[in-house]
């Protein structure tokens, strides 16, 4: 077994042996160590063998123990009864046992040294139980606290409590897990950084418990400060099994290093922990200084907002940061355009993700905007391609409306330059694939507008002699997927501009644009499979997954435009796929609801023969499908109609599938209603046999009516 790890009949085994009470003494007894799932169910009835078995403090701390990781979401479990496991050992607090379940709570850890250790590592882990509730919270730790600590460790705590009440309106349950709490054990300040980080995790629902150990001091202005003993005490926490020990520091900009085995976080104020406790993983402590650190000043967010980590941006304190400092960004105009120009960067790769870009977009309201476009309306363009390029993706056309309409008014103020064609262009290429592709118009001609701004650059790419041209490549890469959504009859123009488009890239010659160049390649995997031309397929996919057989396929390391074509090619082609039922069933609980995922599950279930399993696939491609705004929902035809053609769906579900897709679609001004016949007729929601009508065509005839890239 792992030396950290125990469960409850383990500890009857110790105790039957006579060494129960060192068994807990070594600080390896902690909720994040425990092996729940196996006694999980049972919980109560092993609870109740240890009261019959075990010394009343040793009993008492195995329920804290277990109640703790309960609460706490690290063991799955009845969270109600582990409340009421809780309060025998509660009797010494006014909490009630509402207020326990209402709570929001965390396991915290720090190491404590013993006094006088010199030499090798002497002394343990303490882990406490924090507790969030409301302002007037009535619990806010033991009165043996004072017992097992001293004076010092007693202030910290207080100062800690006082400052979580201060920074978010909240009160706080603060309970050292202890297998003796009679005796004092618990001295210094250092404990302090480690329950204002249970705090944060309680408040936030971050669990960094086993994984991550603190030690420092916390202040009433919520600075830290170092503590001594920081190479024993990461000798201790390595020994423990942590992966990072998060320590105070009086100054900003410490680097992570490596102590005893560990590595070493220096943290300087509270709010740098929430970056780094929401950041951290067990390989991304560096991402998690990184993010620290761009966060810490406007002109570094300016130049690497596109390299901060992403699960930041649902937790409070960026919002205030973020925008604080933008404010300070735009009294210099070259910074603003650097960060408007990294944001749009970072908005363009997370285009599939809504809930990436708007805490992102968030500040750039019309009041703002105005304010902003007298500074630099370079800086207003590139936020509003950003903008534009995540509502686009998200298939809300409505409010993609707004960003193209701010971006066009950018470029009326930009000054006429090669640099304002270059932006000309892009704001040709969005509106092309938003007005055509988007709202299912399919036709070779190319719009006015975007066709005289391509031969400008075509012009310009062949004078200047240039190898790469990047925005000629964007908008070559529009027109061959145009051509591919406008069926096989132009597969020879959508091989032309793909090569035209791969050309501008530099031909795969250059890093940067590697992934532009390999996107080509996507479409005409698409393209090929549209025209049954199986083995061509074939061959571009091999280009396309970087690989020399398909049978080394490595799903975990597909990006999700990749996952969407290899499955699409063994959906049409019959390839056949290792275990794939068993796989299937357990991915589609994992799915993300985003573009094209919808895809994904959709040809997941034609490649499995079971067909509960199908009809979870074909749902969950439903889902996601409703999931995305406007046009996109359209998607949502070809899940319904696979339920209907297999009459894995009841009318009821038809029916209601239909009216959700229907209502969407026929508000959407500017929707091609003429793309699906009978969509406006509305017997179609009304009669069950016009609807499995409509949607048995709609699978007949798939090709047409989603062609290319869309099923």
């Amino acid at each position: 077994m792992n030396g950290n790890s125990w469960s409850i009949e383990e500890l009857r085994v110790w105790n039957r042996w006579g060494f129960l009470r060192e068994r807990l003494a070594e600080g390896h007894v902690a909720p994040y160590n425990w092996r729940y799932e196996d006694e999980i169910l049972s919980l109560e009835g092993l609870i109740e063998n240890c009261r019959k078995e075990f010394p009343a403090e040793a009993s008492c701390y195995v329920t804290e123990v277990c109640a703790a990781a309960v609460l706490s979401g690290m063991a799955c479990g009845d969270k109600p009864v582990a409340s009421q496991l809780m309060m025998p050992v509660l009797y010494d607090q006014p909490a009630s046992p509402d207020e326990i379940y209402r709570a929001k709570w965390a396991v915290t850890s720090w190491v404590m040294v013993f006094p006088g250790a010199e030499g090798s590592p002497k002394g343990r882990v303490c882990s406490a139980l924090v507790g969030i509730g409301e302002r007037d919270f009535s619990a806010e730790f033991p009165y043996w606290l004072e017992r097992v600590c001293d004076r010092k460790a007693v202030k910290s705590v207080r100062t800690v409590v006082s400052l979580v009440k201060d920074c978010f309106g909240c009160g706080m349950f603060v309970r050292p897990l202890l297998p003796d709490k009679g005796s004092y054990q618990i001295c210094g300040r250092s404990l302090g950084l480690a329950i204002f980080a249970g705090a944060l995790a309680a408040l936030r629902g971050i669990n960094v418990a086993g994984k991550v150990c603190f030690s420092g001091v916390v202040e009433r202005s919520g600075r830290c400060l170092a503590s001594g003993y920081v190479t024993m005490k990461a000798g201790i926490a390595c020994k423990h099994g942590f992966r990072a020990l998060v320590c105070g520091s009086s100054t900003r900009g410490g680097k992570t290093r490596t102590v005893s085995g560990l590595k070493t976080i220096p943290v300087a104020h509270v709010n740098d922990l929430e970056w780094l406790l929401v950041s951290y993983g067990p390989n991304g402590v560096l991402k998690a200084e990184t993010t620290v650190e761009i966060m810490s000043q406007p002109e570094l967010m300016a130049s690497r907002i596109h390299k901060i980590d992403l699960k930041v941006l649902d937790s409070p304190m960026f919002s205030d940061r973020y925008v604080s400092n933008v404010r300070k960004l735009m009294e210099s105009q070259d910074y603003m355009e650097l960060f408007a120009k990294n944001l749009a960067k970072l908005c363009a790769i997370n285009n599939n993700s809504p809930d990436v870009c708007r805490p992102l977009l968030e500040p750039f309201q019309p009041d703002f905007l105005e304010e902003l476009m007298n500074v630099s309306p370079e800086a207003v363009w590139h936020i509003a391609m950003g903008g534009w390029a995540c509502l686009n993706a998200g298939g809300d056309v409505c409010e993609a409306e707004r960003w193209k309409s701010v971006a066009g008014r950018a470029l009326e103020k930009m000054a006429s330059t090669p640099k304002r064609l270059e932006c000309v262009a892009d704001y040709e290429n969005r509106a092309f694939v938003q007005y055509r592709h988007m709202c299912f118009h399919f036709s070779p001609d190319l719009p006015d507008g975007f066709a005289r701004v391509l031969s400008v650059l075509e012009s310009v790419y062949e004078t200047l002699g240039c190898e790469v041209y990047e925005t000629l490549g964007r908008m070559y890469g529009t027109v061959a997927q145009n051509y591919g959504f406008c069926g096989s009859d132009y597969l020879d123009l959508l091989e032309k501009y793909v090569r035209l488009a791969q050309k501008a890239f530099g031909d795969g010659r250059y890093p940067a644009l590697r992934n532009d160049w390999r996107r080509e390649l996507n479409y005409l995997v698409y393209g090929y499979l549209d025209a049954g031309r199986f083995d061509d397929a074939g061959k571009v996919l091999l280009s396309y997954l970087e690989i020399s057989d398909l049978d080394r396929v490595e799903w975990r390391k597909l990006g999700q435009y990749e996952k969407a074509a290899f499955v699409r090619y063994i959906a049409d082609t019959g390839y056949p796929w290792f275990d794939e039922e068993a796989f299937v069933e357990k991915y589609l609980r994992s799915i993300r609801a985003v573009h094209p995922f919808q895809f994904v599950a959709l040809n997941l279930g034609r490649v499995v023969k079971n067909r509960d399993i199908r009809r979870k696939a074909w749902k969950k491609s439903f889902e996601i499908a409703m999931s995305l705004k406007g046009p996109g929902q359209a998607m949502g035809f070809l899940p319904l109609a696979c339920l209907c053609v297999e009459e894995l769906a009841d009318d009821d579900e038809i029916l209601e599938g239909l009216r959700k897709i229907c209502t969407t679609l026929r508000s959407i001004k500017g929707f091609n209603r003429y793309h699906f016949p009978g969509l406006f007729d509305e017997r179609l929601l009304l009669d069950i046999s016009t609807a499995k009508d409509f949607l048995t065509k709609i699978w007949a005839e798939r090709s047409r009516f989603f062609p290319f890239t869309y099923r």
